[in-house]
């Protein structure tokens, strides 16, 4: 059809005002898109939530392999128990280059827990780390030399860290107090010597403290843990305690092995009253129960579960911050066969777990305070 000249003819768009105002529409239009996307993809943190939050226990897991994309434990723990875990343990050697464990780390992280790395340097004495120049070759066929290695194992923590945007926890030359690790106390050689004095072990931790904590101060939290017993002449719970400036956290391992081993049935407090009190004596550092579990044999697990996790926001135990559940049946030459060291041993221990776990996070400021503390006089751990 003819148009009427009479008419304003059109430009083919949009008059200049209008199209800039559209234009802006659009621009906020998609940026709020971006945000909500990057929002819906951000990781859960509770993990790290915990750990800022000064009341909260942090609740963590060894679930008796490397959690991968591939091997979901982490997932399979969480919605079979209906439990969020801040932290999940990771085992690791001496001869593993961090980048083997990365992918671990990084999927530990992306489930919002944080990732806590048992660095076993088996078969190194506490001298051979200390001075730092033992060769030997890695897993990936590198050759290298102890102070190489941990100058590489600190920045791979480091670089993995910052790309997370949380710390990473390094429990490392643990259990020293008693013969069987290499680095440990009472650990005697072929000969008959015993290296690992407790001048030599303090060397050996500074060692490892400046190589992963000099390079990235906030994103590596030491932890030093010592058994709940010791064994052998001259091996004591905190004798080898670097002090307060090497470490982030004092931690404690502990087990009830019940009707499995001749002492018998074990509580919480018979278990972990002493070597607590003992830390928290030296120690101003938030304490983890770094490795802890119960047999269903020769009691009730599900009452102990219950038991212990109260004592964790009762005022009983104030310096605890938070423990790790063995979660594993793994083989113990005690008893010639797998332990029933998992939360789900049986539906009422499961359970207890999960309800315990419940009534811990539902704790407020200033609750659950009732009880006296074991030690008579633990004020609570210090800011870290």
């Amino acid at each position: 059809m003819p148009t009427d000249p009479s008419l304003p003819q059109s430009t083919g768009g949009l008059q200049p005002g209008r199209a800039v105002f559209r234009g802006m529409v659009l621009m906020v239009g998609l940026s709020l898109l971006v945000a909500m996307l990057a929002q819906r993809h951000e990781p859960p943190r509770q993990g790290l939530e915990a750990l800022q939050d000064d009341d909260a226990i942090l609740v963590g897991a060894w679930l008796g392999d490397w959690p991968t994309d591939d091997r979901p434990l982490v997932d399979d723990f969480q919605t079979r128990h209906d439990v969020d875990l801040d932290l999940v343990d990771v085992f690791i050697d001496f001869y593993t280059p961090f980048q083997n464990v990365s992918h671990t780390v990084h999927h530990i992280a992306a489930r919002g827990a944080i990732p806590i790395l048992s660095w076993e340097p088996h078969g190194f004495t506490t001298v051979e780390i200390a001075e730092g120049t033992r060769s030997y070759w890695l897993r990936d066929g590198t050759k290298t030399t102890v102070q190489a290695y941990l100058a590489s194992f600190g920045a791979g923590l480091c670089q993995a860290a910052k790309e997370t945007g949380q710390p990473i926890f390094l429990r490392t030359l643990h259990e020293m107090n008693g013969f069987w690790y290499t680095w440990g106390q009472t650990w005697e050689d072929k000969a008959g010597h015993r290296p690992n004095t407790e001048e030599n072990y303090r060397r050996a931790w500074v060692k490892i403290h400046d190589a992963v904590k000099k390079p990235c101060p906030d994103g590596v939290r030491l932890v030093w843990a010592t058994n709940h017993f010791s064994l052998g002449e001259g091996a004591s719970f905190t004798g080898t305690y670097p002090g307060d400036a090497y470490v982030d956290f004092a931690a404690i391992d502990g087990y009830n092995w019940g009707g499995n081993a001749d002492w018998g049935w074990q509580t919480f407090d018979t278990i972990f009253k002493e070597p607590y009190c003992a830390v928290a004596r030296v120690s101003s550092k938030p304490i983890l129960i770094a490795e802890l579990s119960s047999t269903e044999k020769g009691g009730n697990k599900s009452q102990w579960i219950r038991e212990t996790l109260a004592g964790f926001h009762d005022g009983k135990y104030p310096d605890v911050k938070g423990f790790v559940w063995f979660n594993d049946d793994k083989f113990e030459v005690e008893i010639n066969g797998p332990m029933d060291w998992p939360v789900d041993s049986s539906p009422s221990a499961a359970t207890a777990f999960a309800e315990s776990v419940e009534a811990i996070r539902a704790e407020t400021s200033g609750a659950g305070t009732d009880a006296a503390p074991v030690c008579g006089g633990a004020s609570g751990p210090q800011p870290f």
